[in-house]
């Protein structure tokens, strides 16, 4: 009996350390220049696909580069058929992110080409600014990595308007933003992402990015979350990552 219990014991020592789940959390006060919270620090040094939350830098190059004149531009659907109903439709910049419709960053990234792509990575600083995975797919779990902190001081750089595009682009990307009220009717501008961690398999684990900014009467913070969860069946990571940057805001008051 007691060699039973003891099996027991141990299957779920193993059940709960496959299905553990790590995360990162930096919060950063742009009023201050100070780092508020930074949860997990290894983590959040360690690079991986941005997935979805790529579309925040893709439109800036979109705007600087005149594919998008503003916020509302009609974009006309291909006619293909895909899983998600949102994407099977006309669109618009400002749909685009809040549906994270793929065919859409597609088209851009093949009018930039991938010259346009490379030079503006590297005027960014993103991560390791590598797209050899392919133009339409190197942010999607392929080439392109960048870690919680130097996404950190790339959005930063967005809200304080220092980075190498437009003045025009910067302001128009940022009305992109989904933006919510939070219950203490602080204004919160938020991008999710999700992806597998390693290939395209969710067995592999799944990667959840929750990024943005959140604004009060004093003060202007940015945020950025990263969930991985082993394994997974289900690509959920970025609700998840969501609901991690929520309850920190919670705890610290800012929610």
């Amino acid at each position: 009996m007691l060699k039973k219990f003891i099996s027991l014991v141990l299957m779920l020592l193993i059940t709960n350390c496959h299905a553990a789940k790590s995360t990162c959390f930096i919060l950063y006060d742009l009023t201050t220049n100070k780092v508020l919270m930074r949860e997990n620090a290894k983590q959040c040094q360690m690079r991986f696909s941005p997935c979805s939350t790529f579309k925040i830098p893709l439109a800036l190059m979109a705007f600087d580069q005149g594919i998008f004149k503003d916020e509302n531009i009609k974009i006309k659907w291909d006619g293909v058929a895909r899983e998600n109903s949102n994407w099977n439709k006309n669109q618009t910049p400002k749909t685009w992110l809040q549906y994270s419709t793929i065919w859409v960053s597609q088209l851009i990234t093949q009018q930039l080409g991938e010259d346009k792509i490379k030079y503006y990575l590297e005027k960014f600083h993103y991560g390791n600014t590598d797209i050899s995975g392919g133009i339409t797919k190197f942010w999607l779990s392929s080439s392109l990595k960048i870690s919680a902190d130097e996404e950190l001081i790339f959005l930063k750089h967005l809200w304080k308007n220092q980075l190498a595009v437009s003045p025009t682009a910067i302001a128009l990307t940022k009305k992109l933003l989904p933006v919510e009220k939070t219950v203490n009717n602080n204004t919160f501008y938020e991008k999710a992402g999700t992806g597998f961690l390693n290939g395209e398999n969710a067995n592999n684990g799944v990667i959840g990015w929750f990024v943005g900014f959140l604004t009060t009467k004093k003060h202007d913070y940015v945020f950025v979350t990263i969930s991985i969860d082993y394994p997974s069946s289900k690509v959920s990571s970025g609700l998840k990552a969501k609901e991690i940057t929520e309850n920190n805001l919670r705890q610290m008051q800012l929610w």
